[in-house]
């Protein structure tokens, strides 16, 4: 990732139970609207708007990065725009009221403070927990060796 600059990594993207964070997306807008500055130039925040040409005032789709394979350059955790963002989020108290979970959050800060080449979808390494999985799309790839077969449970 380092040598291609990647800072944000995620192998499956799937959709968040609105339930969860009714309130989310409003604390986010008012994060953005307040620090314009810290967006980035060429983010992916499109990727996660129902409506992208209206920008950070579309709704969320609910689309976000599975946590459990990411892989990431601590020094985004710890930096001063990340910390700015999650103590905002963190005030807001749906954290905890409501279940905002990490992966909404990291994809989130991901889509508005990385530009877009930051961040790296590892689409030829397959994963799978029930009931969700990803397979590599590049088929010559994944049979490149002619020794992988699928697993039979």
């Amino acid at each position: 990732m380092e040598e291609n600059k990647k800072v944000y990594s995620f192998s499956v993207s799937l959709m968040e139970y609105q339930s969860t964070i009714p309130s989310l997306w409003k604390t986010v807008q008012g994060f953005a609207r307040a620090n314009p500055d810290l967006l980035a130039a060429n983010s992916s925040i499109d990727f996660l708007l129902k409506d992208p040409s209206q920008g950070i005032e579309s709704d969320y789709n609910l689309c976000h990065f599975w946590s459990n394979f990411e892989a990431g350059d601590m020094r985004f955790w710890r930096s001063t725009t990340y910390a700015k963002f999650f103590a905002h989020l963190d005030r807001a108290g749906g954290i905890y009221y409501e279940r905002w979970a990490e992966g909404p959050i990291h994809s989130i800060a991901a889509a508005l403070f990385l530009r877009r080449e930051q961040i790296h979808q590892w689409d030829d390494i397959g994963y799978f927990q029930t009931p969700f999985s990803h397979c590599p799309s590049d088929y010559e790839r994944f049979h490149s060796n002619g020794q992988l077969h699928p697993i039979h449970h």
